[in-house]
């Protein structure tokens, strides 16, 4: 024969037991999840502080610079067909330099 207060005692521990068991469960889910979060911010402020610290070679030679001024202006006049704001900038840009 049964005892129904041991049942009913051994069936409400397996239940808390089991509802502990699921909550330790989450929190390391949601520890994880937190985790992973972390390291892709880390990783994304990482790339953009690499790229940020890029440096700009302003040491060039005259030819390079010739080259860079033409196709600028071819680029900008091709511009020009598709948006007339372009042609101030270019008018602009060849007065400069």
């Amino acid at each position: 024969m049964i005892n129904c207060d041991e049942f009913a005692k051994v069936i409400l521990n397996m239940g808390i037991a089991e509802r502990e068991k699921e909550a330790k469960e989450s929190i390391l889910r949601q520890k994880r999840a937190n985790d992973a979060r972390q390291r892709r911010i880390e990783r994304k402020k990482a790339e953009l502080e690499s790229k940020n610290s890029l440096k700009v070679n302003y040491t060039y030679t005259e030819q390079e610079f010739q080259n860079a001024i033409h196709k600028l202006t071819e680029a900008a006049w091709g511009s020009v067909t598709n948006n007339k704001s372009y042609l101030a900038l270019i008018l602009l840009f060849i007065v400069l330099f």
